[in-house]
């Protein structure tokens, strides 16, 4: 298949196809690489007269294997459908495959199609019974030395991370240093939205999913200006490098030299959060069910997830039923509750409320405190929307250089442009918003907030779903159903704790009546 450097013997080629690869993403940003590559081939096509039909590069894509290489299956599938292509140059056999079944398969593959494949910078072998034993020899070769580069590589890296020292690329959050023996340094720019999914995501008032897109609406995005989807949101609440520590082939390393940005607090609780979610506890990920992790059926203490039934009228029935059957197998006598009753039940329970002179002057104080330490973290959220900010604009000034040039098409640009325009847009507003004085607590605000919270029915009504949700977890964990009617409420230790000491009184007339068929 390869044949001698001498190509007189190839009269019939007159057009070609180059292929260049890297092997880095940090090979692909320099540019050198992968350019180099080209003009050496185009070099050597044009000495020989030869007409190139395109180029191809892979950037950043392991020799390893042909899979996962785009322009190199881009580059097949012209050799299968374009009869002009003659032949396919790269400059070693290595930029071609490293494994010897991919290379033999390929090699094959080319010829079938009367595609001669040509390597520039090493001998070619000719296609008898002994060029083509050489060349597979020559792919043995190539796939030999990937191995071996491979667990040198490997060795390096567990080296690194011995030492404390993260290898490869850096997490969200985080920006590579590029120097050696220099760990991650924190992304400015980023750290404020991890931080934040671990603090909300902590309240257990968000699915991966919500979480994600209201992160996204502020403006968290990741280092090329795309969104940061729920399996990344997961990801990030469950990546042990947060805590300072190193994570390699499997293992972790906790004398990791990167700063910390998440106190093993933290990861701790999203770790148990995360988990009770994926066991079903929390529902709200598919269905934005209010009391979903609240709500229990006090017949079998089994969760009740939301469900919503269609009848062939139209009309929409939505049940809060037991999970008990279908998570634990067994039966259940207590399968569904109304959810607007049960809703309407926990209103009366929130009417019912009523908080002593004690409470109020403890809620002032705590209010208090918040107004005073307010500025740090208003500030932050300005420095982090303010980098954003800077980011974008530099994206821009660059696209708009080019739309001056002219050296990239002008749709392409705009394509680009756009979003980053209305990204742009939508930063500026949060920090108008931000800078507003209205967005500050003040003394006039504490008191309107007590004197809501005096009028519980009414500041409960002002709450969107999420609100109230994470309104009522300040006060309960569990939330017990019987006879499809709320029949018990399990405070949290804090608000069982003023119950006790008589700091909150709970009127009992939210309890269902006494049913002559039931016990109450």
């Amino acid at each position: 298949m390869y044949q001698s450097t001498d190509t007189s013997q190839f009269d019939h080629v007159k057009n070609c196809l180059l292929y260049a690869r890297v092997s880095t993403s940090r090979q692909v940003e320099e540019g050198h690489s992968l350019e180099d590559q080209i003009e050496r081939l185009t070099k050597f096509a044009k000495d020989r007269e030869w007409r190139i039909l395109e180029a191809f590069k892979d950037g950043g894509k392991s020799g390893g294997s042909t899979s996962g290489r785009a322009e190199f299956n881009r580059m097949l599938e012209r050799c299968a459908d374009d009869p002009d292509v003659h032949a396919v140059l790269l400059e070693e056999t290595d930029r071609f495959a490293r494994n010897a079944q991919d290379h033999l398969a390929v090699k094959s593959f080319l010829k079938k199609h009367d595609v001669v494949l040509i390597a520039t910078q090493q001998p070619n072998f000719g296609d008898d019974p002994v060029g083509n034993f050489v060349d597979l020899i020559m792919a043995g070769a190539n796939q030999l030395q990937r191995e071996i580069t491979g667990v040198k590589t490997k060795r390096t890296m567990v080296g690194l991370a011995e030492k404390g020292l993260q290898p490869g690329g850096a997490v969200l959050g985080y920006l590579n240093s590029y120097e050696k023996g220099v760990p991650w340094k924190i992304d400015k720019e980023r750290e404020y939205y991890v931080k934040e999914a671990f603090r909300r995501y902590n309240t257990d008032n968000y699915s991966i999913h919500t979480l994600g897109d209201e992160l996204y609406a502020e403006g968290f995005r990741t280092r090329n200006g795309k969104r940061v989807h729920s399996s990344n949101i997961q990801k990030i609440l469950t990546d042990v490098r947060y805590l300072g520590w190193v994570k390699y082939d499997g293992k972790i390393y906790k004398n990791g030299q990167h700063p910390q940005l998440i106190n093993i607090t933290e990861f701790k609780k999203a770790e148990a959060i995360m988990k009770k979610h994926n066991k079903g506890a929390n529902r709200s990920r598919k269905h934005n069910w209010f009391l979903a992790g609240l709500v229990y059926c006090q017949h079998c203490g089994s969760l009740m997830s939301g469900e919503k039934h269609e009848k062939s009228t139209g009309k929409i029935y939505k049940y809060y039923r037991c999970m008990g059957p279908k998570n634990h197998g067994h039966t259940c006598d207590e399968p569904y509750a109304n959810i607007e009753k049960v809703h309407d039940q926990l209103y009366k329970w929130i009417t019912g409320l009523e908080f002593t002179d004690t409470f109020f002057d403890g809620l002032r104080q705590e209010l208090m405190s918040l107004m005073e330490n307010q500025g740090d973290t208003v500030k932050d959220r300005l420095d982090t929307l303010q980098k954003r900010k800077e980011s974008i604009e530099k994206k821009m000034d660059k696209l708009e250089d080019q739309m001056v040039s002219e050296v990239i098409p002008q749709d392409r640009i705009e394509k680009k442009y756009k979003p980053l325009r209305d990204e742009l847009t939508a930063v500026e507003a949060k920090i108008e918003k931000l800078n507003r004085p209205s967005n500050n607590m003040d003394e006039e605000k504490i008191e309107t907030i007590i004197k809501f919270m005096k009028r519980l029915p009414e500041l409960y009504d002002a709450f969107n779903k999420k609100e109230r949700k994470q309104f009522l977890k300040w006060f309960t964990t569990k939330i017990m159903i019987k006879d499809k009617k709320i029949v018990d409420i399990t405070y949290t230790p804090g608000f069982q704790a003023m119950v006790d000491r008589d700091i909150v009184r709970i009127s009992e007339t939210w309890l269902p009546r006494v049913d002559s068929n039931h016990e109450p």
